[in-house]
């Protein structure tokens, strides 16, 4: 198991106060993140949100003729997205025209920490931080009553659902605040996830389920917007909203039915001649 020392304490101290910064600048010192990172995430850039194919790829950062975009992989597990989310706040606050990457679940779940950039290790860091602020994560454990030194992994499993975070990332984010010992995050960190979804349905703990949903920036409010203004057909509306997974009639517009006018009619319009 590869435990990951390459952050000096200078750089825990930046990170920490960086985190602690950003909480305070939004009001969220005394509050549980959770998804709310997703928000946080799109007044900062342009995000879509999308199930792809590769379950390793979490999502990735790109810079798109000046503007900057951000994709989070709906098809891994919802904490795993929020954790994303978290990540890519980091470089997006600090590492600012830098901010440009593919985020790899061994990056972010440090599986091969030799091999990891230190941009990417703080950015981690800056996620567990941003998310389990150490104060906050203490509160809760006294909530819940748990006891530093009985801590396994039913009492991991309850603070993950708490935080909405990764298992190995609670894991790591205990030993980090000295709730663990070192032995003890090693043993932690050997669970596989087969053991974890088994411990999960044991205890009843339902992790939120938000797994496979797109979300295209505001691609719906716009395509919606230019076909109500007479900009675009039915059909152009039809293909943009396909991209999103939904149909016009989701969104309360159906396709308009051509009625051909009778001969009647025709006369009517017309007008006939005056006996």
């Amino acid at each position: 198991m590869i435990i990951n020392n390459k952050l000096d304490d200078s750089d825990v101290k930046k990170i920490i106060a960086g985190a602690n910064a950003k909480l305070n600048e939004h009001s969220k010192q005394d509050d549980i993140i959770g998804d709310h990172v997703f928000r946080l995430l799109e007044q900062n850039c342009r995000v879509l949100y999308y199930p792809l194919e590769e379950d390793d790829v979490w999502g990735f950062i790109e810079r798109i003729k000046g503007q900057l975009f951000v994709c989070i992989n709906t098809s891994i597990p919802y904490e795993k997205q929020v954790f994303a989310a978290a990540h890519e706040l980091y470089h997006i606050w600090f590492d600012g025209e830098n901010a440009q990457e593919v985020v790899l679940s061994s990056n972010l779940e440090e599986t091969e920490a030799s091999h990891i950039d230190v941009c990417e290790l703080k950015a981690n860091r800056f996620a567990a931080e941003f998310l389990a602020e150490t104060k906050l994560l203490e509160k809760e454990m006294l909530r819940y009553k748990i006891d530093n030194n009985e801590i396994t992994i039913k009492e991991v499993l309850l603070l993950c659902d708490v935080f909405t975070i990764p298992y190995k990332t609670m894991v790591r984010r205990l030993h980090e605040t000295k709730a663990i010992r070192h032995n003890t995050l090693v043993e932690l960190l050997y669970v596989t996830e087969n053991e974890i979804k088994k411990r999960k349905t044991i205890l009843g703990i339902n992790a939120p389920v938000k797994q496979d949903y797109i979300l295209l920036d505001n691609l719906i409010e716009k395509s919606v917007e230019v076909y109500e203004r007479g900009l675009i057909t039915f059909e152009k509306l039809e293909y943009l909203l396909e991209f999103a997974g939904i149909s016009p009639e989701d969104v309360g517009i159906a396709k308009s039915v051509f009625t051909p006018v009778t001969d009647d009619e025709i006369a009517e319009i017309l007008g006939g001649d005056d006996d």
